[in-house]
């Protein structure tokens, strides 16, 4: 019985670390810095002095190659925690959960966590016959936030705005926010991170003989550049990107 509870202890803890690495490996993504300007920010930020964490032990802990010693973990802990104050996806979580109901249990998040392919089903319009009615719309993550009872969202869809501002970006769109795992599946609420543009998902689970399945529909403003801004609501299924 003590060697199964300290392999739970073990598992649990695996787990923590491993969503520590991920909001850490995000926010340097955002901020578009390094590891030794993490590791700088990780200091000023813990009032701990730069060399009381090496770029080398920064960098095996944020690579998974090695379990870090308490005091790494502790560092990275502390400023996840001091970073998500200045997170909007984190103030967002924050407020839906306080707002609305969601599953407190963490295995059941975890269960959601993973990339996902977007499919939308393009339903017919008359006079417009649809030549392929299921279409790849994007790609969206799920991932854990240390010590919240909700998941960040990540979507990506290719670049089909007229948008100039768009245009001059180069990129596909590219949306952040929070999910929240609840009774009927997943609710998610998302943002452009270039334009603000809100977005968001309905999601109902799959039968269980198919799991890492959902459909539902999505929600967002379109502009066309000419006659303004139109609602567009499509139906749509999530299945799960096996990682070899």
């Amino acid at each position: 019985m003590e060697v199964r509870e300290e392999r739970s202890d073990a598992v649990a803890l695996d787990g923590e670390w491993a969503a520590i690495r991920r909001t850490l490996n995000d926010y340097m993504e955002r901020e578009r810095i390094g590891v030794a300007a993490l590791r700088q920010q990780i200091a000023a930020g813990t009032d701990r002095l730069p060399d009381d964490l090496t770029d080398q032990a920064l960098l095996r802990f944020l690579a998974g190659r090695e379990h870090a010693g308490n005091d790494i973990v502790a560092l990275c802990t502390a400023f996840v925690e001091q970073a998500g104050q200045n997170d909007p996806v984190i103030a967002l979580g924050d407020a839906l959960a306080g707002f609305q109901q969601c599953d407190p249990d963490d295995d059941r998040r975890a269960a959601v966590c993973g990339a996902y392919e977007v499919t939308a089903h393009l339903a017919p319009i008359e006079g417009l016959p649809v030549k392929d009615p299921a279409v790849r719309y994007g790609a969206i993550s799920f991932e854990a936030v240390p010590g919240r009872p909700y998941l960040r969202a990540v979507e990506t869809t290719p670049d089909r705005s007229a948008s100039k501002l768009r245009e001059e970006a180069g990129q596909d769109h590219v949306f952040e926010g929070v999910a929240l795992v609840q009774a009927h599946g997943v609710t998610a609420i998302l943002r452009d991170m270039l334009t603000r543009r809100p977005k968001s998902y309905v999601l109902d689970r799959q039968a269980a003989a198919r799991p890492g399945k959902f459909s539902g529909i999505v929600t967002s403003p379109a502009y066309d550049g000419r006659t303004g801004a139109g609602g567009v609501v499509l139906d749509v299924t999530l299945a799960e990107i096996k990682q070899d």
